[in-house]
């Protein structure tokens, strides 16, 4: 199905942000309500996003919105839909192990071995990332490796060899990422 995007810009005091939103949302309810009644085809957007930028006493507001393309339906049956295999999305994981790989070094900057809980996801997340072939195998091997180390200290509680392969663990990460990411 074929999408047309819209942008528009705005430029105004950052003082009358308030009452320009109040007045864009009335426009969305008469929308809605003329949609209700058959005039507005307000419901066909798909996505709309608004940036609002503060540049001193101006405010850039900016809009795009997406929308299905006029004779088109619209609804989960004319949509295509996304597909994950059954190990999950790589975009999804690389999300987990970020928030995860956050938490480690947090504890580790404060001077203790993370929990068991963090470690455990950790390892599973490690695990389910060598199973994706075309996103880094060259560098799987050593970081397996560096984590088997890792989880080894924080098992045994030795915080100076978990600091240490964790920072091997983040320099084998940047390697990795610019590489393909």
């Amino acid at each position: 199905m074929a999408t047309k995007t819209s942008k528009r810009e705005k430029v105004l005091p950052v003082e009358e942000l308030p009452e320009f939103f109040r007045e864009f949302a009335d426009e969305m309810e008469a929308a809605l309500r003329g949609r209700e009644e058959g005039r507005s085809n307000l419901g066909l957007f798909r996505r709309m996003k608004i940036k609002i930028k503060n540049a001193g006493p101006q405010a850039v507001v900016k809009f795009k919105m997406e929308r299905d393309t006029p004779g088109e339906t619209v609804g989960a049956e004319s949509r295509p839909r996304r597909t994950k295999s059954k190990k999950g999305s790589y975009k999804e994981l690389k999300k987990r192990m970020d928030k995860t790989f956050s938490s480690l070094s947090r504890s580790l900057r404060e001077g203790v071995i993370p929990s068991g809980t963090d470690i455990e996801r950790f390892y599973r997340e490690v695990q389910q990332m060598v199973t994706y072939k075309d996103k880094g195998k060259p560098h799987y091997a050593e970081f397996v490796k560096v984590s088997n180390g890792f989880f080894g200290a924080c098992r045994d509680g030795d915080l100076s060899a978990a600091q240490t392969a964790y920072q091997r663990l983040r320099d084998l990460k940047k390697v990795c990422h610019d590489r393909f990411k």
